[in-house]
């Protein structure tokens, strides 16, 4: 017997775009209602940076995946894509007055988490956490340093004083 309920989307839609479900409520609107964060085509990016990045070392497992994001911009450095999503004006607006840094840095966590959930299965089931991790210290110096720094990024170990900036 299916369920049939209403939700107030208006509200849904500004928590999604604040970015503050976990992974299984990102997956629970996508499947049901087709709800997306409106920075899901700036993250696209930084999934095919990382797919182009696999890509050039022959660590690709599905190469279909890049093809599907034929219409997807270009960019070089998956970590770049994820600074324009962190520097998303909407949420610079909400950055203001004493607490600006913890601000920055709770969105800047919550931005780690979403890129996250998409490259862990949540962009599509054939590209997961294991296909970067897998790759470490087996593809070329520099490639390798790269996907350190952006695993690093997604994980996002960092201090619990808000007020202070993520290091690498």
């Amino acid at each position: 017997r299916g369920e049939s309920f209403t939700i107030y989307t208006p509200m849904v839609q500004a928590k999604l775009d604040a970015l503050l479900f976990d992974e299984e409520g990102y997956r629970w609107l996508s499947d049901k209602f087709g709800m997306m964060p409106t920075h899901f085509e700036k993250a696209k990016v930084f999934v095919k940076a990382i797919l182009k990045m696999l890509e050039s070392e022959n660590a690709l497992k599905h190469p279909e995946l890049l093809q599907e994001l034929a219409q997807v911009s270009e960019e070089s450095d998956a970590l770049e894509a994820a600074r324009r999503l962190i520097d998303d004006e909407k949420a610079k607006r909400c950055m203001q007055g004493p607490r600006m840094q913890a601000l920055h840095s709770a969105w800047t966590f919550r931005v780690a988490r979403y890129l996250f959930y998409l490259v862990d299965g949540g962009f599509d089931s054939r590209l997961t956490a294991n296909d970067l991790v897998d790759n470490v210290g087996i593809v070329a110096p520099e490639l390798d340093k790269k996907l350190r720094e952006i695993l690093d990024f997604l994980l996002h170990i960092r201090s619990k004083d808000l007020n202070k900036r993520f290091t690498k």
